[in-house]
């Protein structure tokens, strides 16, 4: 039987936490499809940690969402388990608000600083707890409620990350051979949220020493207080890159705006006639800007169709490659002015 170690584990240093955008632009046009809504809305959150004498250890992550559940294009519940006293983050210029983190198609930025203690009372969405293994080559996954296995990559000499393979058999990321790093430097990626649903994030850490040891006596069971960052993530997604919705028609705009603005609160519009000029090069003419149209108002949305035919009636003579561009901006239905996401060029073809 091992010996215990008899000291208090160190405590995780919480170093960054991030969002990013999940969805890459591109691929609707290799698959001929419109993207699914759950797929354009979704981001990923990505926690990074370091701890020192990690052999033994438990790490057990906890994540706080102030999370809508969605039934339908309805709102069933909402709550607060995070408790924001004060939220601060970076200016990202004009479309993104400020003391808002801003994700981006490809890119993201983050609020970082130093862990305070968790307060008692507050309870997590979800839970992930792993242990290093060395004798086995990998790091144990111990507990796992997130929706999916999260992503875990290595921090190595050249600050460069290396992505460990999951043996979904064994629950056990595999390390790369001859890993001896005295302190483990990781990120973990949680995937699958979306930006509706799951905005508000933060993580929490607690480590516990010997509790995987057959038999261990609960005396030589020791545990660190829990840590969190005293800075919520509140991330607002952007994209940028053209998206196809197919053929421009009353069914296909209403359709596809509806499935879009399921569970958000409201939604700006606006609306323009495209023409591509050249490589690259296209003219743009507004037709119409609605701010603030609520989504239990799906009526507005024909209303709008029909002012963009009105708008073409014989004013423009209609080319091939002639679209009708829709940006949107989503709000949350908790906060109006959350601007929580923004897709800058939806296409319709004429």
């Amino acid at each position: 039987m091992p010996i215990p170690y008899r000291r208090y584990p160190n405590r995780m240093e919480l170093q960054s936490h991030t969002g990013l955008a999940a969805w890459e632009p591109g691929w609707e046009g290799e698959t001929g499809r419109a993207p699914d809504p759950r797929t354009l809305f979704a981001w990923n959150y990505e926690l990074r940690l370091a701890h020192r004498t990690a052999a033994q250890d438990t790490i057990t992550i906890e994540l706080f969402h102030d999370r809508v559940v969605l039934a339908g294009e309805g709102r069933t519940s909402f709550g607060t388990p995070w408790r924001v006293t004060s939220i601060f983050g970076r200016r990202c210029g004009a479309t993104c608000p400020p003391m808002w983190t801003h994700l981006s198609s490809g890119c993201a930025r983050w609020l970082m600083s130093l862990p305070s203690t968790m307060e008692d009372g507050d309870q997590p969405s979800e839970r992930f707890a792993f242990t290093l293994e060395r004798d086995r080559g990998g790091i144990a996954v111990v507990e796992n409620t997130l929706r999916y296995v999260p992503g875990l990559a290595l921090e190595t000499a050249d600050s460069s990350f290396t992505e460990l393979r999951y043996d979904n058999e064994q629950r056990v990321y595999m390390l790369p051979e001859n890993y001896s790093g005295e302190v483990l430097r990781c990120k973990l990626t949680c995937m699958g949220y979306h930006i509706a649903e799951e905005n508000i994030t933060n993580a929490a850490v607690t480590v516990t020493r010997n509790a995987n040891i057959p038999g261990i006596a609960p005396v030589f069971v020791y545990r660190t207080p829990t840590y969190a960052f005293p800075v919520a993530l509140l991330p607002s997604l952007t994209l940028t890159n053209p998206i196809a919705l197919g053929p421009w028609s009353r069914d296909s705009f209403i359709g596809r705006l509806r499935e879009l603005w399921s569970g958000f609160g409201t939604v700006s519009v606006e609306l323009l006639y495209g023409r591509r000029l050249a490589e690259d090069l296209y003219a743009r003419l507004p037709i119409l800007y609605a701010p603030g149209i609520s989504t239990g108002n799906p009526a507005r949305l024909g209303e709008l169709f029909e002012g963009v035919e009105e708008w073409r009636r014989g004013r423009i003579a209609v080319t091939e490659e002639d679209f009708i561009q829709c940006g949107l901006v989503f709000y949350s239905a908790q906060d109006p002015a959350y601007n929580l996401a923004e897709v800058r060029e939806l296409r319709f073809t004429l």
